[in-house]
């Protein structure tokens, strides 16, 4: 099994065990300061939720989506910061902060979930 699949496979297990995901949409692996499996899905309760693993601890980070900035909506705060074409969307975490994490070319645009202020943007 490749370490991405065996990753997918073992956050899931502890999303639905720990938070509730009853169905996975979106699995990711987020690398920032710490790398994070990123997951967004529904509870059983059908409510829309993003759910973070800290990747080398038991941290646990669940957020309901309706309860900040969209997908779409990061990207257009990406776009007019300077985004051209969007290449990936994951969510992430930063500076103890949820972010959607938008990837345009070689720049990534951080833009803080819960506010949708654009946090940074960092060029490779």
């Amino acid at each position: 099994m490749t370490p991405y699949q065996s990753a997918k496979e073992t956050a899931s297990k502890i999303a639905r065990q720990y938070a509730d995901l009853d169905k996975v949409d979106r699995f990711a692996i987020y690398n920032g300061k710490k790398s994070y499996y990123s997951l967004l899905g529904k509870n059983r309760k059908k409510t829309q939720l993003a759910v973070l693993i800290e990747a080398d601890s038991d941290k646990i980070y669940t957020y309901e989506l309706s309860k900040g900035i969209s997908q779409e909506k990061a990207e257009k705060i990406a776009k007019d910061n300077g985004a051209k074409q969007i290449d990936k969307v994951t969510f992430g975490y930063i500076k103890e902060q949820p972010i959607w994490e938008i990837k345009s070319g070689t720049t990534y645009y951080n833009v803080e979930f819960e506010t949708g202020r654009l946090l940074s943007k960092e060029g490779l």
